[in-house]
């Protein structure tokens, strides 16, 4: 029977191939991608089941990466016949399957609408999409702390969860299933509304492309509003405490803190220095490796590339 897999443990262990890249050593994204895989090969820590996971996760992480940055040999999905980037998925696919489904939601606001659709069109990956959530998917909606000048914080369980799986068979998108987030309300006010509009469309144009350590999944709205526009903005709850209410102090602090849109977002923050040299190398990785005309007919997902991304048998 198999192990448990201990999400902690192999949350460590990525975060650790990551920390060891020499850039200067490793210095383009397939050779990066290589070494953070032969750590976790080599981890002595990990069961075979968690070195099977994290391995799966780096490799989604390059399969990003390439659409992201536009490098690597492509291929002909069996699908829908384009040439795409992604090996464990096609890009494409993924953004058909929703544009299909756009007459079967609204905000009812056009400017929201328009920049769903966007984000949605310029999807990078199953587990990054932007999408209209109905505020009837949510269940136990407490709230988190008391509002301050704009906006109430709470936390929600959504029914089905968001995108995380492009199923190649039945060809569509498959959901994470219950999942708790986290809803951050806007007041009814036409001002705030639109400065809240840019807001969110920074956001949501950031976490359609990069990683942040606390999703933004979309946008729902209240029904209860008499049909104004509220609308809530929904992240990924993890690592915070249940539900309260917020002493005094606490309201005082929160309605007197200033946010910065980079924490709100919850970037990595990583050395300046090896930034420079991973961007530098990002770079170098476009310039010499981009063959437009390179693509290769794979109705089966086995290529050298796919082989390259295999988990071992003896591990």
């Amino acid at each position: 029977m198999p192990s448990a897999i201990r999400e902690e443990i192999v949350r460590v262990a990525l975060n650790k191939s990551s920390a060891l890249i020499d850039y200067k050593v490793y210095n383009d994204i397939p050779k990066q991608t290589e070494f953070r895989k032969q750590i976790i090969l080599d981890d002595k820590f990990l069961t075979s089941e968690e070195k099977t996971e994290a391995i799966g996760i780096i490799n989604k992480s390059y399969d990003h990466d390439k659409i992201l940055y536009n490098f690597g040999r492509k291929r002909i999905c069996e699908n829908c016949n384009q040439e795409c980037l992604a090996i464990l998925y096609c890009e494409f696919c993924v953004r058909n399957c929703l544009k299909s489904n756009f007459s079967n939601w609204s905000s009812g606001n056009d400017d929201i609408d328009n920049l769903i659709q966007k984000c949605q069109m310029e999807t990078i990956d199953p587990e990054r999409i932007i999408e209209w959530i109905p505020y009837d998917q949510f269940q136990n909606v407490n709230n988190y702390l008391l509002k301050n000048d704009s906006s109430d914080i709470y936390t929600a369980v959504w029914i089905d969860g968001c995108y995380n799986e492009w199923d190649p068979n039945e060809k569509r998108l498959k959901r994470f299933g219950r999942q708790k987030v986290i809803l951050k309300s806007l007041e009814n006010d036409e001002n705030i509304n639109r400065n809240w509009f840019e807001e969110a469309k920074s956001h949501l144009t950031l976490s359609n492309e990069w990683q942040s350590s606390v999703q933004y999944y979309g946008l729902t709205q209240d029904p209860s509003n008499d049909g104004n526009l509220h609308t809530s903005k929904v992240y990924q709850f993890e690592n915070l405490p249940e539900p309260r209410n917020a002493t005094e102090e606490e309201q005082e602090a929160f309605r007197n803190k200033s946010y910065d849109n980079s924490d709100n977002i919850g970037f990595n923050k990583t050395n300046n220095q090896d930034e420079d040299i991973r961007n530098k190398t990002i770079q170098q990785q476009i310039k010499d490796n981009i063959d437009e005309d390179e693509v290769y007919v794979n109705p089966n997902l086995h290529s050298e590339e796919q082989d390259e991304l295999e988990i071992p048998d003896s591990i």
